[in-house]
């Protein structure tokens, strides 16, 4: 299929779904590594038909940057999404995981070492009751 074809239907799916009713939810947890897509059909169908568009968008040499807007899915409420970028090579843009500082390896095993000293202290009090339990039952 050529270019041209592609951007034919791309044009003969944007015709046929209409971009009213069409929600689209991004949700992401503070911190978290992921995020939900949570959408109408519309919205799949519009999501979709969005990102063929981006995908076949004319760009100039030095731009990658596509003019597609999709927050007009996202209504008030979810995350916007900024901008669709397109490259061929994207690995170069993905952000590096950050680096742990020794303040918060050091907070990590305080509190590991404190889980621990407290299931010990639980243990010790458990032992001593189970003991004088026995002691309470079967006499001196």
């Amino acid at each position: 299929m050529d270019e041209d074809e592609i951007k034919s239907r791309v044009d003969e799916l944007d015709a046929a779904v209409s971009k009213e009713e069409a929600k689209l939810f991004v949700y992401s947890e503070e911190n978290a590594a992921f995020c939900e897509f949570i959408a109408n059909r519309k919205g799949f169908l519009r999501t979709g038909i969005e990102m063929l568009r981006a995908a076949t968008m004319p760009l100039g040499p030095d731009e990658s940057v596509t003019p597609i807007d999709l927050n007009y899915l996202v209504g008030k409420r979810g995350l916007y999404v900024r901008r669709l970028i397109r490259r061929e090579n994207v690995e170069p843009d993905f952000p590096q995981p950050k680096q742990k500082s020794w303040k918060d390896k050091a907070k990590s095993k305080a509190a590991a070492a404190g889980c621990l000293t407290v299931f010990v202290v639980l243990a010790i009090c458990t032992f001593i009751g189970v003991a004088r339990v026995f002691i309470w039952i079967f006499g001196k």
